[in-house]
């Protein structure tokens, strides 16, 4: 296999597992245990694909600086970070808002 079938593999795998994540959600018992056993597996997915998108940002820095395979190897990279500024965001925000109101202090 020649680099660029290496990394069409790479990101093949890397989109089954990032939409893998949002679709293993969908399966939610319901409740709360529901819930967080849904949330466990989408961190698990997302988990995985993390780890792909630094094999293809690293990976990606074989083909020429320009290129559309240098260019396609940052975005698995891009939305991880969205994603993980998402969480934090979600994670710093959740503890101001109690039963429907939101403390500032």
């Amino acid at each position: 296999m020649d680099e660029r079938s290496i990394f069409r593999v790479g990101l093949l795998a890397w989109t089954v597992t990032f939409i893998g994540a949002f679709l293993d959600m969908g399966g939610a018992l319901g409740g709360t245990i529901g819930g967080v056993r849904s949330m466990s597996h989408f961190v698990l997915w997302q988990g995985m694909a993390g780890v792909l998108a630094v094999f293809l940002f690293v990976y990606g820095r074989r083909f020429d600086v320009r290129s559309v395979p240098r260019v396609a190897s940052r975005v698995p990279g891009i939305l991880l970070i969205a994603i993980l500024i998402a969480a934090a965001l979600f994670w710093a925000t959740a503890g101001m808002i109690t039963d429907g109101t939101i403390e500032l202090g």
